[in-house]
């Protein structure tokens, strides 16, 4: 599956994606925008 010239650090990291990564079920968007907003809120200067 992989080939010969790939970092071995780079194969593992795909393979942990591949083995921990599933499909979302049920309702991912208030988390998706959660988390969007904390990551902006993290760039930006001052209090929010």
């Amino acid at each position: 599956m992989f080939e010969s010239k790939i970092n071995p650090l780079w194969q593992s990291f795909i393979l942990a994606v591949q083995e921990e990564v599933k499909p979302a079920l049920g309702c991912t968007e208030p988390i998706s925008l959660a988390l969007a907003a904390a990551a902006a809120a993290a760039e930006l200067n001052g209090t929010v």
